[in-house]
This record gives structure tokens, sequence and C-alpha cells, in this order.
């Protein structure tokens, strides 16, 4: 609809949470665009390695307040390589109780509120709720390896910068290397 109420953020709550990756990417393009503006993202969902002491970060918040850096004219200047949580919005997977919702922080929701309360989301919005799929099964997929490998789910009071720190997709990059390392050492132990 290009109103002037989406993409601008006041309630931390409503900020976009950010795979990894996502982060990595918004950060190359805020290089490349060299507009000054420094991203600021927090750690979001967190699991703590004890053997590695080591965090493991698989969802940030992004902590914009205003307007979005990549909106421009009620446009997005990055469109296509926008995160999953703008692609989705206005639909929200409750991350720790895998829910999905509807914000009525979007101007067209609240306008039509009444009707969309006997709707099904899939049918309203199509290629939102594909959007909405695609992060449940990341999230869903991150913390159940995440946890068949004995990590915990950690509440964070402090910031985590001081600390050893690592995305969820390196972790799992770091691990299965590591375990492709010892295979092959046992290969090797056996011949």
């Amino acid at each position: 609809m290009r109103c002037n109420g989406c993409c601008v953020f006041q309630n931390i709550n409503d900020m976009p949470l950010l795979f990894p990756w996502e982060k990595r990417k918004l950060e190359e393009y805020a290089d490349k665009l060299n507009n000054g503006h420094k991203l600021l993202f927090k750690p979001f969902l967190v699991y703590f390695d004890y053997p590695r002491n080591l965090y493991v970060v698989v969802l940030y918040r992004w902590i914009i307040n205003g307007l979005c850096p990549f909106n421009r004219d009620n446009q997005c200047i990055i469109h296509g390589d926008h995160p999953l949580s703008c692609k989705m919005f206005p639909l929200i997977v409750g991350v720790y109780d895998n829910t999905l919702r509807v914000s009525l922080a979007c101007n067209w929701v609240k306008e039509h509120l009444n009707e969309l309360k006997n709707m099904d989301p899939a049918k309203v919005f199509v290629y939102e709720y594909r959007y909405a799929i695609e992060t449940f099964v990341y999230i869903k997929s991150y913390i159940d390896y995440l946890e068949s490998r004995g990590l915990k789910k950690v509440v964070l009071r402090e910031d985590i910068h001081d600390k050893k720190v690592i995305d969820v997709d390196e972790y799992i990059d770091m691990v299965e290397h590591n375990e492709e390392n010892m295979e092959g050492n046992n290969q090797g132990d056996k011949s």
C-alpha cells in the first residue's frame, strides 16, 4: 500500500527479527550505500554451548528508531533482498510459542480487523504467509539442531559483546566440520 506507516518503528517489540545471514547482508548494504548510518543489532534468541563457553545467536533484533534506513520515499531500496521479517509483514511468527500473529502496527490490518477475525491468514496474506512458514521452519530447525546437541536457551540480562559469540549458521558449519574431522581421524585409526 506504500502508506507512510510501514517501515517506521517506535516500539522495540515491532522491530524486525533477523537471522544472522540477513544481518550480515544488511551490514554489506549499509557499507555499499556509505550513508554514514550505523546499523544496530542486539542478540534476541541465544543458546549457550557450555563445553565451548560460547553464545550462539539464532536471531537478532534490528534496532531501528524511526524510519528504516533502507526506505526512500516509501520504497524499499533493497526490495527482494530485504529480511524475511519484512517479507512476511504484517504476519509475525511467535518465536517462543510457535504462533502466527497479525500485527496491529499495520494500518490496513487495523482498518480491516473485524473482517480478518474469521479469515484464514494463508488466504488473505498469500505471499506473506509463505515467508512466515519459511521463517518458522528455519527457527524450528535451528532450535532442534542446537537442543539435540545439549545447548540451552539463555535469557540475556547483559550485553554479550565481550563474550565469545557466534552466529548459528557459522556454529553449525564449525560443529559439522569438527565432526567430519573426527570421523576422518577415527577412520585413520582403524586402518
